[in-house]
């Protein structure tokens, strides 16, 4: 639903009308606003059998903190979606993080910066854009 112009009608257009219009374009605005606010929010995703799966039809934004090895798997985009997984380390653990599934490709950046500088804690970024047939990673260096 778009917003509705307002266009008073002399001697036809009541007070009424204009109440009723002010407040349908205020309940769409709100609508809209908490809609923005659901898909900036961040969603945390675990991997399960080494494997993390993160679902761009529910989210953009997701986080994982690693609990094991594991495959990056991104499904449910459309075309020119884009997003970005924050991947945390919390132990001194030295898991792999990889994406090898057949429609990623690592445009920037590679799995292997993902040597944490601090020991015991870290976090790096993957940003992901797709193009209706294949999702392109960058990978930022892990601090």
């Amino acid at each position: 639903m778009a917003l509705q112009n307002f266009n008073p009608i002399p001697n036809q257009t009541t007070h009424a009308d204009a109440t009723n219009l002010l407040n349908n374009n205020f309940t769409e605005a709100e609508n809209r606003i908490n809609s923005l606010e659901t898909i900036n929010s961040q969603t945390s995703v675990t991997s399960v059998s080494n494997i993390a799966t993160f679902d761009a039809s529910s989210n953009k934004a997701f986080s994982i903190t690693m609990t094991e090895d594991t495959d990056l798997v991104i499904t449910g985009a459309n075309t020119g979606d884009s997003g970005i997984i924050v991947v945390r380390q919390s132990s001194p653990a030295n898991y792999t993080v990889s994406a090898n599934s057949t429609n990623h490709a690592v445009l920037g950046g590679s799995f292997s910066s993902f040597q944490f500088i601090t020991p015991d804690t870290g976090v790096a970024t993957v940003s992901w854009y797709y193009d209706g047939s294949e999702y392109f990673l960058y990978i930022s260096d892990a601090v």
